[in-house]
């Protein structure tokens, strides 16, 4: 048996702060660190259904969230980003399709590769994420997308790689299943 000793940490809790507002819907929101400085907020602008991708607003706050500004909107919607060495946020897709006609074992979405420069300006590029290595057929989703939603957040292993967690249905199965999946280049390519 193992027995942990937790230091005593003081935490305090201030007032609500508002990050942002939009018509429709502004929900499911998601945090990223950018760098030391920087927090990012992505909320999604769209309703909750497959949609393919879902638009996100973009907040940043660069004072530990006292004070939040909106920098642009986003095609893409993603729970988890990984930081990369360019300096640039990679923040994984939603939704995932085929990575190509008829696969039903391999998917892929795209990830929105984020730069953050010194006048507050957002600059994105689109870039493909893949996820392989399933054991059985997905279930299609939505038209031509598979039943794979990339879900939670992402944890660095000890050896280097990265885990995170997807959701969905293998062909014949009546429930949703929780799958784990690693990457040992950053989060581009995912293995179940």
């Amino acid at each position: 048996m193992t027995c942990h000793t937790f230091e005593k940490v003081r935490v305090e809790i201030a007032p609500p702060v508002e990050i942002g507002r939009a018509g429709g819907r502004l929900w499911f929101p998601n945090f990223h660190r950018f760098d030391a400085g920087r927090i990012l907020c992505a909320p999604t602008l769209s309703e909750d259904k497959g949609q393919g991708e879902w638009p996100v607003a973009l907040f940043v706050t660069e004072d530990a969230g006292a004070r939040w500004r909106r920098l642009r909107d986003l095609p893409c919607y993603g729970m988890g980003s990984v930081p990369q060495e360019s300096g640039r946020l990679l923040m994984q897709p939603y939704e995932l399709w085929p990575l190509r006609p008829g696969a039903r074992r391999e998917a892929a979405g795209r990830g929105t590769l984020l730069s953050l420069g010194a006048g507050g300006d957002a600059a994105l590029e689109r870039v493909p994420v893949r996820y392989l290595g399933f054991p059985r057929d997905i279930q299609e989703y939505n038209g031509n997308q598979l039943l794979v939603l990339a879900n939670g957040p992402l944890l660095r292993l000890p050896d280097g790689r990265l885990h995170g967690t997807l959701y969905g249905k293998f062909i014949g199965d009546e429930l949703y299943s929780l799958w784990s999946v690693v990457s040992a280049d950053n989060g581009l390519t995912w293995e179940y």
